[in-house]
């Protein structure tokens, strides 16, 4: 399994998600299982988008937050 901090997590959002999951990115009581649940979904586009050569290993097999 394949933790990753909370800022990598933030990153990844804000260059792959939608303008509603960015935005959502704002909320001051953001826990990290919130977090995840919006990582997850924007991992889930990212996957159908993107070339399965192309994909970054440490995103798509991410469980967690640290």
């Amino acid at each position: 399994s394949t933790l990753l901090t909370r800022q990598r997590i933030y990153d990844f959002i804000k260059q792959k998600g939608s303008t509603i999951q960015c935005h959502a990115l704002k909320s001051d009581n953001l826990t990290n299982e919130r977090l995840f649940s919006l990582f997850v979904k924007v991992r889930e586009d990212y996957k159908t988008s993107t070339p399965p050569q192309a994909w970054d290993m440490d995103i798509i097999n991410a469980t967690g937050i640290l």
